[in-house]
Parts: C-alpha cells; sequence; structure tokens
C-alpha cells in the first residue's frame, strides 16, 4: 500500500516490527500479477542485496564462534573439532541458502548452528564458550532471517529457526551454566535481523509499485497520445476528402469534369463507410496518396496529382528533383501537404494554374507551391483553421518539418514546405 500524504504526520511514519512484519506478509500475499521487467530486475537486485548481507553476517559469526572455541581451555578436541565441523557444514548451508533460496536449507543451517553450541555446552561454560555461543544465537543462525523475510513462507520459517535457536541457548543455560542473558540476546538477535528483512523488502514493494504507476502512467499517456494524433489525422483526411468534395457540390461543380467528381465522391463515400464500420478512416482516395517505398520517385507521384486536379480544373506545373530517398511518413507528409495546398489554390486564388518545385540538400526536402492568383492577407486567416492548421502545418510539423507562407492580397501566394530527410 502506498502511503498517503496522511500517513507521513507524526506518529503514523514509524513502522515497529509487527508492522513491518505484517505488511511484507500481505504484500507478498498480494503479488499474484505478472511481474514487469522492471519488477523482475528489481527482484533480483534485491535477492542479491540480502543474499550478501546474510553471507557477511554468517561468514564473521562462524568465524567468531570458531575462534572461541578454539580458545576454550575446557572443552575436549573431539568437541572441538565436532563443533567446528557443524559451524563449517552451517556456513555451506548459509551459501546454498542464498544460491536456492530454500526454506529447508535454512532450517538446517540453524540446525547446524544450534548443534555445535549444544556441544559446547556439554561441560561447564567459560567465558571464551559463553562468547561463541553468543554469537551463534544473536548472530551466525539470526542472519538468516534478513533474507527469509521475503520468501512467502518466511515468517513462519524465522519462528521455527528462532525456537530451535532457543531451545540450544536454553540448553546452555540449563546445563553449562551459561548467563540468562544469552536467552534475551538471542530474542534480540533474531528480532532485528527480522526487521532488517523486512524493512528492505518493504522499501522494494513499495518502490516496485510506484514504479508499476509511473509505467501505468505512461502508457495512459501514449494511449492518449496515440488517439490524439489517430484524431487529428482523420480531421486531415476529412477536410482534405469528403469536405472538399462536398464544397465541390455546393459550389455546382463548376470547373470540374463530372465523371471526376463522381469518382471522387464515390471514393469518399467507401471512405466514411469504413469510418462508421471499424473506427479507421483508412482510405484511397488518390495514388498520390498511396504508400510509397524508401526511395520515393516524386516525379512518378506527381504526375498522377497534375493528372487529379487536371480533372479539377487546375493545371499544374512541376519543377525540380523527381527521385528523392527519405522515409515514408515524411514523404507521405509532404504530398499531402502539398495536395492540400493545390486545392487551396483550386478553391481560392481565382487562377487555373500553379508551380510545383521540389528540391533538397543534405538534410532537408522542400516543396514550394506557387500561384499568381488573389493572393492573401495573412493577418485575416484564423489560427485554428482546419484546412491550414492541420492539413499543411499540423502534417508537416508531426513529422519534424515545417511551413512557411508568403502571400499579399493580389500578389498571388507561395508556400514553402519543408521535412528532413
Amino acid at each position: 500500500m502506498i502511503p498517503t500524504d496522511d500517513s507521513r504526520s507524526p506518529g503514523k511514519h514509524d513502522v515497529g516490527i509487527g508492522d513491518s512484519v505484517a505488511l511484507v506478509t500481505a504484500e507478498a500475499a498480494a503479488q499474484t500479477e505478472p511481474a514487469t521487467p522492471t519488477a523482475d530486475r528489481l527482484r533480483r537486485q534485491q535477492g542479491l542485496l540480502l543474499g550478501r548481507l546474510v553471507i557477511i553476517a554468517v561468514s564473521a559469526g562462524t568465524v567468531a564462534m570458531a575462534a572461541a572455541f578454539l580458545a576454550s581451555t575446557h572443552l575436549s578436541f573431539i568437541a572441538v573439532l565436532a563443533a567446528l565441523v557443524l559451524i563449517s557444514f552451517a556456513l555451506a548451508a548459509a551459501v546454498l541458502f542464498v544460491r536456492f533460496d530454500s526454506i529447508p536449507i535454512a532450517v538446517t543451517m540453524t540446525v547446524l548452528i544450534a548443534a555445535a553450541s549444544v556441544i559446547a555446552s556439554t561441560t561447564p561454560i567459560g567465558s571464551n564458550r559463553e562468547l561463541g555461543i553468543t554469537v551463534g544465537a544473536t548472530v551466525t543462525a539470526p542472519s538468516i532471517a534478513i533474507s527469509l523475510m521475503a520468501s512467502r513462507r518466511g515468517v513462519a520459517a524465522i519462528f521455527g529457526c528462532m525456537t530451535i535457536s532457543l531451545v540450544a541457548v536454553g540448553f546452555a543455560v540449563i546445563v553449562g551454566g551459561a548467563s540468562l542473558f544469552l536467552v534475551m540476546a538471542c530474542t534480540i538477535g533474531w528480532a532485528t535481523a527480522t526487521l532488517v528483512g523486512a524493512q528492505i523488502v518493504l522499501a522494494v514493494n513499495k518502490t516496485e509499485i510506484r514504479l508499476a504507476e509511473v509505467d501505468a502512467a505512461y502508457d495512459a499517456e501514449h494511449a492518449a497520445s496515440v488517439i490524439a494524433t489517430r484524431k487529428r489525422q482523420e480531421a486531415r483526411l476529412l477536410h482534405d476528402t469528403v469536405l472538399a468534395t462536398l464544397s465541390l457540390v455546393a459550389h455546382g461543380g463548376r470547373g470540374v469534369d463530372p465523371d471526376s467528381l463522381r469518382r471522387q465522391a464515390d471514393v469518399d463515400s467507401r471512405m466514411l463507410k469504413n469510418l462508421r464500420l471499424t473506427g479507421v478512416a483508412e482510405h484511397d482516395p488518390t495514388p498520390f496518396l498511396k504508400p510509397v517505398p524508401d526511395e520515393f520517385e516524386l516525379g512518378v507521384t506527381f504526375e498522377s496529382v497534375r493528372h487529379r486536379f487536371a480533372g479539377l480544373g487546375l493545371s499544374v506545373n512541376w519543377h525540380g528533383e523527381g527521385k528523392l530517398v527519405a522515409p515514408k511518413e515524411r514523404i507521405d507528409a509532404l504530398v499531402g501537404a502539398v495536395g492540400e495546398c493545390l486545392e487551396n489554390v483550386r478553391r481560392h486564388s481565382g487562377v487555373d494554374q500553379a508551380d510545383v518545385t521540389v528540391s533538397s540538400d543534405d538534410g532537408t526536402i522542400r516543396a514550394m507551391v506557387t500561384d499568381q492568383g488573389s493572393g492573401f492577407d495573412q493577418s485575416n486567416v484564423k489560427a485554428g483553421k482546419l484546412g491550414f492548421a492541420e492539413s499543411i502545418v499540423g502534417r508537416l510539423e508531426s513529422v519534424g518539418g515545417r511551413v512557411r507562407v508568403f502571400s499579399s492580397p493580389g500578389a498571388g501566394t507561395t508556400i514553402m514546405l519543408e521535412v528532413p530527410r
């Protein structure tokens, strides 16, 4: 659970060992959804951290226990040897536990440490052996709890291992005459290791939740962006096709061949039907909007543009390069914008002829659409007008291009369209 602002207030931020263990246990049980790649990496890093802490603590504890037992003067050689062998096996078991994350191996390690302590308690305990038993009960055995907290049944395993340690400590107190302090020290050692493991696992769980929220927010933003982009593209499409055809019809189709108008209306009708049935405005309105290969034959493509507008009463003169290499989406945007510019010439300039000049350099492809018509005052063009804002400017800006307009009343119009190569 992610803390709210209220949970950060004084008195609510401090989490005790019981709360930490409960939180970790609940969150571990709740993790039923498939892990994301980010969560997988986070879990692997958590496992590495916990494993290293366990190995460091167990190594230090076993070395200290071995040194304390070797320094004892009232323990037989056989007993010392048996205790050292058990301690060595315990260290090996800790390494295997970190490698395989197996609870039975953790229990085996605890039993080996407890057995070594019991062997050291068979005769009256001196200060050296008491120190070794204390290290085993407070450091060596409890360190396994750090990593057990990451397991689903880790809490139950910790209580079981702690019970084994307390039994060994009790034997040392009753039979070996060790101080009762050992019982308290053993309990504190296990509680501390459990709290350390719980806090680490809890921090990782919270981080995983936050990362999941960030991923979800990114996915939502990306989905919204995709939807917005598709809506803009469909708005451009409707403007360039259906609205243009309706405009021709509204003006009686003056200057347009009836067959050309009929064919265009048929194409627009199919597009609207597809949009209604599928929600996607896929269409094939004119040959110059068909998908093209990366090596783009501009001369061939604009020949189809010229024929289309010739049928609509506008003569288009083509100048410049006939073959350019650029990504498909950029060429599509450039050709679509050129088509919309020519449509504006046909509808608004008052002339029946326009020129298209294409040039390029190492970084940019340019198409200049020019007419000698009536021109217009750019300050009178509404900024949000669909035809210009979306079908021309928006179309090119979506691929990193730009538009420049040069026009004044009575002086014609020149529109410079640029896209990166």
